[in-house]
């Protein structure tokens, strides 16, 4: 949020060839297409998700280098941070942070099931496991997320549980701010 403005900032997607495409801001959630396309740097990536919303939903996860067997990245290792902005002092987000029997904290004997309170300046450190984001009535929640790891790839699994979520989708959420990207 601009502290001068009391405005939120202001998202640019990527164009179509950059690592994160718009697919779909649904009513209920925010989907976004993740590609592959190696980097030497972490891959930041600003999201908005209007009050009522979810976020990184169907949930996902990248904490498994994975390559099928005709050599493709299946799903990158990636650590991934999340830097949150909310729209209103008292605002908070929720992020689920979850581990699946192929998570490697949960093969060691440390699975995650955690529920997080995020308020305005937090960081929450997703070191694996599948990680939604919730934003209550009336705030909205933006958030930075940087992703780092094996690969430098933006592949990543849905939860199989909810996979279905996006054969849900029919519309666009007219408060998910899409900004068109010039190539100048």
């Amino acid at each position: 949020m601009d502290s001068s403005s009391g405005e939120m900032p202001k998202k640019v997607l990527a164009a179509p060839d950059q690592p994160y495409s718009p697919t779909r801001a649904a009513p209920l959630g925010s989907l976004f297409s993740r590609t592959e396309k190696p980097s030497p740097k972490p891959t930041p990536s600003p999201t908005d998700t209007p009050g009522g919303n979810w976020s990184s939903y169907p949930p996902h996860k990248h904490d498994v280098h994975t390559v099928d067997a005709a050599g493709t990245l299946v799903q990158a290792d990636l650590d991934e941070t999340y830097y949150y902005k909310i729209d209103r002092p008292e605002g908070y987000a929720i992020q689920r942070v979850y581990t699946d029997a192929d998570s490697p904290l949960q093969v060691a004997g440390y699975p995650i099931d955690a529920a997080v309170i995020a308020r305005n300046d937090d960081v929450v450190l997703i070191p694996e496991g599948y990680h939604p984001v919730s934003s209550p009535v009336g705030y909205t929640t933006y958030y930075l997320n940087v992703l780092a790891g094996s690969a430098q790839s933006l592949t990543a699994v849905d939860d199989p549980d909810y996979a279905w979520v996006k054969q849900t989708y029919q519309s666009t959420d007219p408060r998910i701010p899409l900004y068109p990207v010039n190539a100048d």
